[in-house]
Formats: C-alpha cells, sequence, structure tokens
C-alpha cells in the first residue's frame, strides 16, 4: 500500500455491509462492474472501467428513489465501515494481478 493509501477496494471488502439487505452494495458492486466489462467487450474497447465507492453509493441512493435519493444513509453506512470514498471497486480476481501494493484487503468491521 502506498502512503496515499489504497487506490483500489477489492469486491469482497463489501461483502457482510448492507444499507437495506444483506449485502446489497456487494452485489450492486458486481453488478456495475461486470456491465461495464461486457459493455467494453461489446464494443470492442480494452478500456476498464471501474466504480469508485463514491458511485456506488450515489448510483445505490438513486436506484432506490430516483426523485429523492437518500444518500445519507447510504454514505452513513460506507462512513461506518471506514470504506474510502475515491477508490475503485474490483473484482477480487484482478485486484492484485493489475493493482499490487494497492489493494485493500477488508473494510473495518
Amino acid at each position: 500500500m502506498n502512503k496515499n493509501g489504497p487506490h483500489v477496494l477489492p469486491l469482497s471488502a463489501l461483502e457482510g455491509i448492507w444499507v437495506y439487505f444483506p449485502n446489497d452494495l456487494h452485489k450492486l458492486a458486481e453488478l456495475m462492474i461486470r456491465l461495464n466489462d461486457a459493455r467494453a467487450k461489446h464494443v470492442g474497447s480494452k478500456a476498464i472501467s471501474r466504480p469508485s465507492v463514491n458511485g456506488l453509493a450515489r448510483t445505490f441512493a438513486q436506484l432506490i428513489d430516483p426523485c429523492n435519493p437518500d444518500y445519507q444513509t447510504v454514505f452513513g453506512v460506507i462512513e461506518q465501515h471506514g470504506l474510502p470514498l475515491g477508490v475503485a471497486v474490483e473484482l477480487d480476481e484482478n485486484c492484485q494481478q493489475r493493482h499490487s501494493g494497492y489493494c485493500r484487503i477488508r473494510a473495518k468491521p
């Protein structure tokens, strides 16, 4: 890990964290990653797009209620678990391969 903290959060760090039902953030993050990968493959792009923890939280709140998203509740859960907002969420199998030394293994319980 560098002096500024992790650059990437492995998907498994979101296991056990939930806002409305168990692992809801984990499931949404995995869906976002896999959809980005599928789209890139479909259009023939080699670009890798990953959601940040901040983007995941905002998307989650907007999916629950697009007209009146409850960001405070979602960001409260993220803060409670000590997740860094500015880092990208990555599939575990890619985390060590692509980001060795910059992957945080687990969030605070």
